[in-house]
């Protein structure tokens, strides 16, 4: 059927006058390329470059012809599903430069491969935020975390500091199931009122 209309509309792209006009979009040939209905006829166009909507099956376009019977859709006039996710192609690779760029929606989803961000300056506002990743990786000169409460769940916990770790709170306490042990050249253990050691065994020395 396709091919049919293929061959109709190779004859009928040279007999299409010059100008512009409203067409039904009737295939996508792929590759850039669209077969359309206009003025009863199927014409085989390609899409403009400034025609960044992608034209949807049975959407109304307009239609240019230029010397050559070469056609070109412009833009997409109508929308024949406007609840069709609407897909703006820009080819292989795209730049886009502003002074100021606003993007509002009410739900924004962004897929990648793989994605850089260079931000001097980056600030976020929000409710809620949750991420699921398979590795986090943090290189920085300092970290300042202020948060109401922080809860850690780990099967592994390791930490490395190379000079002073240092550690303020109102009460500090520490469970461990089977063992705790604490080493160093030389350790100091301090108290304004009292010291208790409470166990079965005690061995000091």
């Amino acid at each position: 059927m396709i091919e049919t209309l293929q061959r109709h509309a190779d004859a009928a792209t040279s007999a299409t006058s010059a100008g512009q006009c409203a067409a039904t979009v009737m295939a996508d040939l792929g590759e850039g390329e669209f077969l359309v209905e206009a003025g009863g006829l199927p014409v085989r166009c390609r899409r403009a470059a400034s025609c960044l909507l992608a034209p949807e099956l049975n959407d109304l376009v307009l239609l240019v012809r230029l010397e050559g019977a070469r056609h070109y859709v412009l833009s997409v006039l109508e929308r024949h599903a406007p609840a069709r996710i609407a897909r703006i192609e820009l080819g292989d690779k795209a730049s886009l430069s502003a002074g100021e760029l606003v993007c509002e929606a009410d739900q924004f989803a962004l897929t990648s491969t793989q994605a850089k961000l260079r931000i001097d300056e980056l600030g976020y506002v929000g409710k809620e935020w949750q991420g699921v990743v398979g590795a986090v990786r943090h290189t920085g000169r300092w970290l300042h975390c202020v948060v109401d409460r922080l809860m850690q769940v780990a099967r592994l916990s390791s930490r490395q500091v190379q000079e002073k770790d240092e550690v303020h709170a109102g009460q500090i306490e520490y469970i461990a199931e089977d063992c705790a042990r604490l080493d160093a050249r030389v350790s100091m253990l301090t108290a304004r009122k009292l010291i208790k050691v409470d166990a079965e065994q005690v061995h000091v020395g």
